[in-house]
């Protein structure tokens, strides 16, 4: 049989090592840690149990220095992100660690390097997974911390052999409830502590995507489109329970110059600081009375841009300022490096927007057309003939192109023409961007000012949640039309059988699993004071409506219709009657396991009571000595008291050892001895 010493050094080992991959496993799933590194890490846990060097510091301590020398040369040279470099550092470290595992203070070191593991891996990752690999962590700590303690007793004391229920299943379970009830208690304080923002990394990586946002549309290098399902953004709009009646197209920029080839960017015009709680404000155009509001979240894409309902009136976010280029499109001073926020009022009316500003140039700019464009020019005459009106015009152009036009992810290539008049004179198989091309062009070759957009499509509605998901795949490109009575009017020429091979379909789980993650970023990742305070008034709000008496009986209960009491009263009575039912039986239990125990009999309480009363005055009875040497030092300390003391421990020994009660003289003698005691205490000790 295995003794307690040894079962809690082989526990506190196990739980080392626990705590340690939990940490690795974590920031493995980032995907920022090497393939070979992590490998040779978990690698490290059962070679460090089959091999203990006794001798060998030194060849680790090289590894360290070069761990350390690679990590300098990560971080200088190859201008790795800190994080990323510090954190291999940390992984090379911990596995040499696992190697030297003798005293308590080898355990401690191990376990801080697990915690900043565990803290890195926050800054790389934001995924929801990261809080089961927290939950371990905190079971396993207080595991951990539990056995440490017991280890580093067993060092300061070896002639102190540790009972073998301190390492019972029972025990384990009951600290469990303990870290049960810590993370509880951290998830309130997480919700009450006044909210503050801080960033390590915010890195996340995708993978080479295949279909997806760009703000460059090239035609010349387009070709086989494959269908990314990636979620990039997610589109919440409070004010409605269900899909929208309507379509939305995220906008993101227009494109007002081509070149024969490809389109080039708006350039920027304006930049407006944020007001206050950083809000920014656009004009209102005069036919904008319906707003819709929408709480975006969007992915890092490598793009600076802000995608929402166009025309915006009000975005509320974290930034400095924000840049508006000259066909609208709203800017961030830069790319956000990982999931960001923010909240758009725009006009629920997408057909009925501003106004173009004074800068814009609609009969040039939107006009411009590349050299060796007299074909082009040519079919769009041919198919707006004996049309003067511009929004019959649109009409005649969208109508040619869907007809006459086939949408295609593998659209036929002939090297011999440009891309665009292969499209439109001979292959006529493309996709949004070639649709979306043409009819800019057509409209441009009939007379009417038109613009190149590219954003998203509305995506999927997910019910759960009641939000929209955009993946990758939902990447869109349209036009823009001037119209003198309406401004810039979108319009959308790809055929309609696009939306639906666009449309993923998705299983049931995947939706509960993409609403967790919303809500997990949403008010775990992002949550903020603003949030902390609508929660408070909520609160308030339910308090307030709770009635916990039953009110005066209405007519209708004087009837014979029975008055019930509140359902929140019930509630909190049976929540109550099961707190005190719980509490009971851990009071019945700890009762029964006392008994069972055979602890001390209740007749030496005078002796308990005497060393309490002496360790509040700082002289505690040490766990190795015996009454008898407790008596001999504090008589060496405090000679005053030694008469008190050894009559007290003479009764104790009578009492403990030889099972004779005292007598009721006795028990007299001892309530007067320690009142004398705490007399005595209250004077100075004699030099």
């Amino acid at each position: 049989m295995i003794s307690g010493e040894k079962r809690i050094n082989l526990l506190l080992h196990i739980t080392a090592h626990a705590l340690i991959v939990c940490g690795l496993t974590c920031v493995i799933l980032t995907g920022e840690i090497p393939v070979p590194l992590w490998v040779l890490a978990l690698a490290a846990h059962p070679l460090s149990i089959l091999m203990k060097p006794k001798e060998g510091r030194y060849f680790f301590n090289i590894i360290v220095i070069l761990a350390f020398s690679y990590f300098l040369f990560l971080f200088f040279i190859l201008q790795t992100p800190f994080l990323i470099a510090f954190t291999q550092f940390l992984i090379v470290v911990q596995a040499v660690k696992l190697f030297h595992l003798e005293k308590a203070k080898d355990y401690f070191q191990l376990a801080g390097l697990g915690l900043f593991t565990i803290l890195a891996a926050t800054g790389l990752t934001s995924q929801i997974y990261y809080l089961l690999f927290l939950g371990l962590v905190l079971l396993f700590g207080i595991w951990f911390l539990f056995l440490l303690h017991l280890k580093r007793d067993m060092e300061r004391h070896p002639a102190l052999h540790p009972p073998r229920h301190l390492t019972s299943p029972s025990l384990f379970v009951g600290i469990s409830g303990v870290a049960l009830c810590s993370f509880i208690i951290t998830i309130l304080i997480f919700f009450t502590l006044p909210r503050i923002t801080l960033s390590v990394s915010g890195r996340e990586q995708w993978g080479g995507t295949t279909s997806g946002f760009s703000d460059v549309v090239d035609l010349g290098t387009v070709g086989p489109v494959r269908l990314d399902n990636r979620v990039v953004m997610r589109v919440e709009i409070p004010q409605f329970d269900q899909q929208p009646p309507f379509p939305l197209y995220w906008r993101g920029t227009s494109f007002p110059t081509w070149d024969g080839q490809k389109w080039k960017k708006s350039d920027v015009v304006t930049k407006i600081p944020p007001g206050i709680r950083g809000r920014v404000t656009f004009p209102r155009g005069s036919g904008d009375t319906k707003i819709i509001h929408q709480i975006i979240m969007i992915e890092p894409l490598g793009t600076d841009i802000l995608f929402c309902l166009h025309p915006p009136f009000e975005i509320r976010g974290r930034f400095p300022h924000l840049l508006v280029d000259q066909g609208g499109g709203i800017h961030l001073p830069s790319p956000p490096l990982g999931r960001y926020h923010y909240e758009v009022t725009s006009s629920m009316q997408p057909r009925k927007t501003s106004e173009p500003r004074s800068t814009e140039k609609p009969n040039v700019v939107y006009l411009q057309l590349p050299e060796n464009s007299k074909a082009i020019v040519a079919l769009a005459q041919e198919i707006v003939a004996g049309t003067s009106m511009p929004q019959k015009k649109v009409h005649h152009v969208i109508t040619y192109l869907q007809n006459n036009c086939t949408y295609s992810l593998n659209p036929k290539r002939d090297e011999r023409f440009s891309s665009l008049e292969d499209f439109l004179l001979h292959t006529r198989e493309g996709y949004c961007e070639h649709f979306a091309t043409a009819a800019a062009l057509l409209l441009r070759g009939a007379g009417v000012p038109t613009r190149l957009v590219s954003g998203f499509l509305q995506g999927e509605w997910n019910h759960l949640g009641k939000y929209f998901m955009v993946r990758q795949r939902d990447a869109h490109t349209w036009i823009e039309v001037y119209l003198p009575d309406s401004g810039w009017t979108p319009f959308d020429p790809t055929p309609t059988t696009q939306a639906k091979a666009f449309i993923p379909l998705v299983s049931s789980l995947y939706r509960y699993y993409d609403f967790l993650k919303l809500k997990w970023n949403r008010y775990i990742i992002q949550y903020s004071r603003r949030d902390q305070l609508r929660f408070f008034l909520f609160l308030r709000t339910k308090l307030m409506g709770l009635r916990f008496f039953p009110q005066t009986p209405s007519f209708q209960e004087i009837k014979g219709e029975t008055s019930q009491v509140p359902v929140y009263l019930l509630a909190a009575l049976a929540t109550a009657a099961c707190i005190l039912l719980i509490a009971w039986g851990f009071k019945r239990k700890r009762f029964m396991d006392t008994h069972r125990a055979g602890t001390l009999p209740s007749e030496i309480s005078f002796y308990l009571k005497t060393l309490k009363i002496l360790e509040r005055k700082k002289i505690p009875k040490r766990a190795t000595e015996t009454p008898a040497e407790f008596a001999q030092r504090v008589e060496r300390e405090r000679k005053n008291l030694t008469p008190f003391l050894k009559r007290i421990t003479a009764l104790y020994y009578r009492v403990r050892f030889g099972h004779i009660s005292l007598s009721p003289h006795e028990e007299k003698e001892t309530v007067l001895i320690i009142r004398d005691l705490q007399k005595h205490l209250s004077t100075p000790s004699p030099k």
